[in-house]
């Protein structure tokens, strides 16, 4: 199969494409790296990246901002 990864240079990324690059052909997507790179805030720069990946079989998002660390850590 051939899966889009969104986000993949984050760590959540990263462990995606570890996790699925034995079976499958990987794209990587990402803000600032990766094979392809795109705004996903930006609807026609995402439908500038399916049309130039061309055919797929499935995405695996991994796009956001996030912190880890402790629970009670972390602010509300």
């Amino acid at each position: 199969m051939k899966i889009i990864v969104v986000g993949a240079a984050g760590d959540i990324g990263q462990a995606a494409c570890r996790a699925l690059e034995a079976r499958h052909e990987i794209i990587t997507v990402g803000r600032s790296r990766g094979t392809y790179r795109v705004d996903v805030a930006d609807i026609e720069a995402v439908k500038q990246l399916y049309r130039s990946v061309g055919s797929f079989d499935a995405v695996v998002s991994c796009a956001g901002d996030t912190t880890f660390a402790p629970l009670e850590a972390l602010d509300h």
